[in-house]
Order: C-alpha cells, then structure tokens, then sequence
C-alpha cells in the first residue's frame, strides 16, 4: 500500500477527486450533475469515495453514497420490474455491473443488449447500468447479449471500452487495479466512523482489495488496533476473518509480521474463538490451520519464514500451548523439521519422538528424514537415548542422505559425532564406496584440521580406503598450500615485522613462499603495487631475479613509477632482459594498464629500449598496448604499424580494452594482411556484452568509420557463415539492432534459423528480449523467409514470444501491427508452449485485452486448456472473471 497515492495532490487531475478529497459538498454535487462518473478511478485506480475516505470528508462520502444508493435502486427495480426477479433475490450483487456514461457507450451498449436476457445463463451474465442523461428510465438497466456468437468480439470490444468508467460497487470500482478497497482505506486511515458508515450501507467486509487481503489484514498491517478489536468483535460474524491473501498468509501470519505480541495474542486467540464457533474444531486443530503457511511461490517458506528473532520465544510457547502437528508437512519440510532447525521448542519434538518414534522417518525436501536433521543440527544426546532405547530406529538413518550428514560431520569436526557414526553405521557407509569417497574420503577441500584426527579415524573405519585417502590428504596439503600463500601475503602487508616472525618460527624461508605458478611475495607486491611491503621485502633482502614458472622477475609487473625506481635502483635492467617467450619490461609495460603507464613508457625508451622490437611470438610493444592511450603514445613516439603482424594481434584481443583497437584498426585497416585476420575482431567485440556496452565500446565507431565495419563484416562472412549466423542471432538476442541492420543491408545469405543454448532463432530472440524498437528488423527477417514454426526451449513459437511480453514490447514501437504481421506470414495462432499457453493466454493474463480482441477475431481457440486446466480468459485477474465469463 502506498500511501502517496492518496496523498491530496495526487487527486488534482482528476476534479470530482479533488473535491471529494478536500470536502467541497456543493461542488461534488455540481460535479455529479454534470455526469461525472463517481466510479471511474484515477490513475491509480482509485475513486472519489477513495479520496473523501483517505481525508476523512465525511460530507462528501455521504453524497457519494446517496448516489451509489440511487443507482442501486435502479438496478433493484430493473432487475424486478424488468427482468422478473423477486425482490428477496441478491443475486445480482454477485455480478459486476459496468457504467456507460456517454450518449455514444449507451448507444453501443444498447446495440448490443440483449432481447431475452432471462434466457443467458447467470453466471456469464454482463450487465450495464445506463447514466447517461439522455437515456429513458425505462431502460436504465441492460444485459449484453453475451450468448451470440457473431456479436462476442464486439462485446468484449464494449466490456472493454467501458471497464475504465468504473462498476457499481461499494468496495471498489476498478477491477482493473489491485488497489485497497474502501474499507480497507478506511482501516488504513483509522477512521472508525468511517467503517461504521460503509458497513451499514453495505460494504463488505469480505471484499478484497490489495494482494487480495481483506480489511482486518489492513488494520493488522498498519497496527491500528482499535480497529482490529471492532473488527474482531462487533463486525466479526459478517465474514471470515482466518482467509488468505494471494500469497497465502491469514491475519495471524500478517500480525506475526508485525512483531507486536499484544496483535499477535490478540488476534490468534480471536481467530482460534472463531474457528472453534464456526467450524466446531478444538483449539489444537484450529491453531494448526491458522498458524501453518503454505507458500505456492516458493516452497521453502513456512511460518517461521515470517517470525523475526524476537517473537519466536512467543510462537514457541503457542506450539507447546496448543499443540502444533510436529508430522504435518509445511512447505517443503515437515514442522519438526522445522523446528529441530531452528531449535525451538526442542523438548516438545523429543516427547514427540518418544512417544511415536515413526516420526523419524518422515522426509525433507533435500531426501533427509527427521533422523538425519537429529543429527545435522547437533542433538547427538538425544540420538544417543533413541539408539539406546529404541534400537530399531537406526536403519532410518541408513540413506543415501546420511553420506551428506557424514561430510557436514567432518567438515564442522565433529569428532563425537564422527566416532559415534561410525561405530553405529560402518557397514552401511562401506557398502557404497563410491558415495563415501564422493562425500568423505575423497574430499579435498575440508580445513586442514580435518586431515588430523577425523581422517584418522575414517583411515581405521575403512583401511581398504587407506590410498585414496593418501592421495586426498596430499591433493588437500597442495591446495592449502595456494591458501596459504594468500593469508602469508596478508599478513605481511598487515603486519610485515609479525609475519616474518611466523615464518622464521616455521622455519620456511621467504623465498620459499610461493603460489602455484611459482609467483613470490614479491611478485604479487608489485603486481598489486604495494609500495609499502615492497620496501619491507628489499629492505630484508627479497631476491629480485626469482622467476616465476614463465621466467618473469618481479619488476615485470610494475605498474607505478614509484615502485619501478625503487626496484630499478636494485636491479639495472636492460632491454636484454626477457622472460621466456622473449618479452622484455617494455613489452610488459605496454600491456599492464595503469596509472602511471605514460612515465614508465618514457623512462623505458630513454633507457634504450626499442620500440619496434619483436618478442618470439612476433608481437611488437604496439600490437601488446591494451589501452587507447598506449597505442596513442607508443604511435607518436615513433611505432611503426607496418611491423605490427596481424596473426600475433589477433592472439592479444582477449586482453585488449575495445578503445585500442579501434585507435589502431584505422591505421591498420589498409594493410595487406588485414582482411586475412579481420574476421576475428567482430566476435571479440561483442563477447558477453549487452547491447549499452556494445553500443558505448563499439558500436559508435562502427558507426563512425563505415568502411572498416564493411570489412569487418565481410571478413567474417567469408571466413566462416557459421561464425557469421552467430554473431547475427547473438546481436539480435541481445537487442543490439544496429549491427543486425547492417549485417542484413550487406544482403549476407546465412542460416537465419541458427539456435542458441535456448533454442532462440534470432527472430526469437528480438520478441523476446527488446530495449529498442525494433519492428523494421523483424520485418525484414519474416521478408526473408524466416521459419515460423521454431519453438525455444520453453517451447513458444513467435506469437507467444510477443504475447508474453505485448506489454512492454508496446513500449517499443511495437503494436496489433505485429502480431497481425506474424499472422498474415502464417504464424500458428492456436499453438501452446510448455505450459499449455497458448498466445490468448498471455493476452489474457497480461492484460492487453485489444490483443486477445484481436487473436479472437483471427480465430484463436478460446477453448484451449493449459496444463492448470484455466481457459484463456481464466488467466485474468481474479476480480476481472466474471465479466468474462461468457468466453468459457
């Protein structure tokens, strides 16, 4: 609930809601005489009563009543004089009644009303209240004619017409919106009197309005609890206080909620009185199903989902108070699961148990019994006086599940725990070898200590396990040893003077510390440029010439001039010196992005070093630049692109920033050789990028220089027209539209039909995911000859692809045009995806009932049952079903 909504300026639009919100009588009067509708909502699908509610205008709410009143009189006295109902029969109060306001919705209305509505079935009955001025009183009232086949699309072309105008109603008046009703307003509001005063003129307080709740769940939710007394006490035999909302929480769930133990004694007791008066239950049973939540969204929820910490202590006592089921299964485990968990109300579950020990057996979602959560959650005592006492319990535990409850065991070093496993369970674990490799034996990623004492244990458990737990032990000891190197570097960096300490202690030399590519501390300190510990390490001695495993010293990593002088003044380098693959600290420098980039580079060639020089695998210090500005320095200090060589280019993309490329590719573009590798770059430019990365990184200079996107696209085209369909069903996938225009203006020939991972065309792709309007695209592929009959792997084909999301696709360009271009290129209008929807499904639940006119009129089965058994129009919001109910 969003209270700005009802905030006095947000009502200013619209000006019977802005006089009934600042209770101007008169001028609420004069507007209804002028035909104002006191039913059409605002924007926000709220109604004037809404507005004279929230701010307590008590004037205007009586006038708004006097006219709900004076229409009601006329739908009573057409529904007896007209339609021959007797006077004693409400029926009709059951059925929406939509308004026509205007001289030409009357006029609609009436040619589609019905001659003989007595004979249309009440339950698909539409009836329209007539306030149009200019109508007769005679025929103030009318039912469509929903039973005629010819005039069904124009009737749900008229429902829709009219829904913005409103219904007949005393609790709300926009089924389209799932805002409060009046009543819920008024709890909101806490205006007593207010309540009072609907309630006697017949508004019910059983009518849902937000998430389908229902008033007292308003009251319970903003804490107004005289409210909640009134309407738990006076009002509380007019309707169901212990319902759900649509996300299946009762009143007690909503207060729980709330953390308010007085709302949450309060309520409890009052619902359980309730259901003991009603339903005739005990205070057991009652308790049971108000307290059990059962989410439909997701299952893992229960009702201490929704307890906080400081309530349970509360919620505890009323499990023991009133007995809570310990077997019944809420969610996805049963409530002693769930509390075994949670470690409440711990002596009430083992006098369960005790007393009926089957409840042992009863499973969990992860495939584990109440037995192995004994175990998982650390009630080892408890399990100790079942074995004892009840020894036939113990093949309950033996499942598959108890591998997993072993490796917990060991992973947390439960060393009791272990010893008790295993002198009860050894023959079972050992009959799967496989498993307890998998979960115990075999695991190389426990804590150290686990290697001690508790593999010591599972080594005389399971002796004929003794090599694979050698091997496991040596695999843990080399990890650890990468672990290690971490936390040593940390704690040099922290506490430089301590950790050298620690090391002497262990009496493992400096040099010694090393991560798995053979790296040093020093290595790793110049990498990330810690001028602090880099000068601790000279200052103890660190050797500067250990190689890593590829035969980089540690001035190789230098990424500040800082750290670069402090390491030179040690170590007088030459451009002689190369690691192994012949790259000197230049051709480092112009690879290793940072800061002070620019500085090195100068330094370097003022030193001798040369630019053009080529390492072994031919690459120059201009092709290795990964950032425009290298490439911009490198090139105005005298790089030669002539010496850049084109395979060796290619094999540095993937640490390239886009920007070096495209401040190299124009000065490269004319050269021989460069159509050879061209094909590599439009892939690597696109990558994983989404279509505002693509567009900031690359697609701007694509669009700048039209001559090297040429060559781009051509290049990959004719190295290969597999890579050439991915990147365009990729580009398509991802909403990059540009680049599928000009993949399609270069007039390629190509598998237009190539699948992703999801089993998206490219067609496919562009109706499903948009962030740009698109339309032209889509027409051009369905000019091309696109197959209209690709399902993704959720099984929806083009028009479901669009229906699905017709909402926001409208907001980009697309409209009915669309869906009728796909139909008139012979799309399958009736087709059901893995769910059963077909595309007047989603039209339906989506809302977009111009849509579902439209697929009606081109012949969409309305007869189609998903896999939930609803029909289309069943998919609508729940308050919208009866009006089109003649659609089933």
């Amino acid at each position: 609930m969003d209270r700005r909504k009802f905030h006095r300026n947000n009502f200013k639009d619209d000006l019977l809601h802005w006089c009934a919100a600042n209770n101007w009588p008169k001028e609420v009067q004069k507007r209804l005489e002028k035909g104002d509708s006191p039913y059409r909502a605002n924007k926000d699908g709220l109604s004037p009563m809404h507005a004279a509610i929230a701010h307590d205008a008590t004037l205007a709410v009586k006038i708004l009543l006097e006219c709900y009143a004076s229409d009601v009189a006329i739908v009573k006295e057409h529904m007896q004089k007209r339609f021959m109902w007797k006077a004693e029969n409400n029926c009709w109060k059951k059925r929406p009644i939509l308004v026509a306001c205007t001289e030409e919705e009357c006029k609609q209305v009436a040619q589609l009303a019905s001659s003989c509505p007595s004979a249309i079935p009440f339950n698909v009955q539409v009836f329209v209240l007539l306030r149009s001025p200019t109508v007769d009183d005679v025929n103030r009232l009318v039912a469509l004619d929903v039973c005629s086949a010819e005039k069904r699309t124009d009737v749900m072309r008229c429902i829709n017409a009219l829904l913005p105008n409103g219904i007949v109603s005393l609790d709300k008046t926009d089924l389209r919106s799932d805002c409060l009703t009046y009543l819920q307003t008024a709890c909101l509001y806490d205006r007593a009197g207010m309540v009072a005063l609907l309630v006697a003129h017949g508004s019910q307080l059983s009518a849902t309005g937000e998430s389908e709740s229902i008033p007292l769940m308003t009251a319970i939710r903003t804490m107004k609890m005289y409210i909640v007394k009134l309407l738990l006490t006076k009002y509380i035999n007019r309707y169901d206080p212990t319902v759900q909302d649509s996300r299946q929480k009762n009143a007690f769930h909503i207060a729980v909620e709330q953390s308010n133990p007085q709302m949450v004694d309060y309520v409890l007791k009052a619902l359980i009185a309730y259901r003991r008066e009603q339903f005739g239950e005990t205070e057991s049973q009652a308790f049971n199903r108000i307290f059990t939540h059962r989410c439909e969204e997701y299952s893992f929820m229960t009702t201490w989902s929704l307890i906080r910490s400081h309530s349970k202590e509360q919620c505890s006592k009323y499990v023991v108070q009133y007995g809570l089921d310990l077997a019944y299964q809420n969610g996805e485990n049963a409530n002693v699961v769930e509390l075994l968990t949670r470690k409440i109300a711990l002596e009430y579950c083992f006098e369960g148990i005790r007393r009926n020990v089957d409840i042992l057996k009863l499973g969990a979602h992860d495939g584990e019994n109440v037995l192995h959560h004994l175990f998982k959650h650390d009630h080892l005592e408890f399990v100790k006086e079942l074995y004892e006492q009840n020894p036939s319990v113990k093949p309950i535990f033996e499942t598959t599940a108890a591998f997993p409850i072993l490796s917990i065991t060991l992973r947390h070093r439960k060393v009791e725990m272990l010893r008790f496993i295993l002198d009860h369970h050894k023959d079972y674990l050992r009959s799967e070898p496989a498993k307890l490799q998998e979960y115990a034996t075999g695991q190389p990623w426990f804590d150290r200590s686990v290697y001690r004492e508790p593999f010591t244990l599972l080594a005389a458990a399971f002796p004929e396990q003794q090599d694979v737990i050698n091997q496991t032990i040596a695999e843990a000891i080399k990890r650890q040893q990468t672990k290690s190197f971490t936390d040593r570097f940390y704690a040099l960096q922290k506490s430089f003077d301590d950790a050298m300490a620690a090391l002497k202690a262990e009496g493992l030399p400096l040099e010694h510390v090393v991560d798995e590519r053979n790296r040093n501390i020093l290595h790793q300190a110049v990498d990330w440029d810690e001028l602090v510990l880099i000068k601790n390490l000279l200052a103890c001695g660190a050797d500067l010439h250990q190689k890593d495993d590829e035969g980089n010293w540690p001035i190789f990593s230098v990424r500040s001039m800082d750290a670069f002088e402090l390491l030179y003044d040690k170590m007088r380098i030459d451009p002689t010196v190369t690691n192994d693959h012949g790259y000197n600290l230049l051709h480092f420098a112009s690879k290793v992005g940072s800061y002070s980039r620019q500085a090195i580079l100068t330094k370097l060639l003022e030193l001798g070093f040369d630019i053009n020089h080529p390492t072994h695998d031919g690459n120059v210090p201009l092709s290795l630049a990964n950032c425009c500005s290298t490439v911009s320095y490198l090139l105005k200090q005298g790089a030669d692109v002539e010496l850049v060589n084109g395979s060796a280019l290619v094999q540095t993309l993937h640490g390239k920033q886009h920007c070096a490329a495209w401040v190299l590719l124009p000065k490269i573009a004319h050269l021989s050789w460069f159509p050879e590798i061209a094909h590599a770059f439009l892939p690597w430019m696109l990558g994983n990028q989404n279509r505002d990365f693509f567009t900031c990184s690359c697609g701007r200079y694509l669009e700048q220089y039209p001559d090297i996107r040429k060559t781009l696209f051509d290049s990959l085209y004719n190295h290969s027209r597999t890579e050439a369909a991915e990147f365009f069903r990729k580009v398509c996938h991802r909403a990059i539209n540009d680049a599928a225009r000009w993949f399609l203006d270069y007039g390629y020939e190509i598998d237009f039909d190539v699948r992703d991972e999801y089993g998206c065309t490219p067609l496919l792709g562009m109706l499903v995911y948009m962030e740009e309007p698109n339309l032209d695209v889509i027409e051009r592929l369905l000019q091309k000859g696109v197959t209209l009959k690709a399902r993704d792997n959720w099984g929806r084909n083009p028009l479901i692809a669009i229906a699905h999301r017709f909402r926001s696709a409208q907001w980009y360009g697309h409209s009915l045009k669309t869906i009728e271009l796909l139909l008139d290129h012979g799309v399958e209008i009736n087709a059901q995806d893995d769910s059963g929807n077909t595309a007047l499904h989603y039209a339906f639940e989506e809302m977009q009932l111009e849509l579902a006119e439209l697929l009606m009129a081109r012949g969409a089965d309305r007869k189609l049952k998903n896999n939930a058994q609803k029909l289309p129009y069943q998919m609508v919001r729940k308050s919208l079903l009866p009006l089109y109910a003649f659609l089933g």
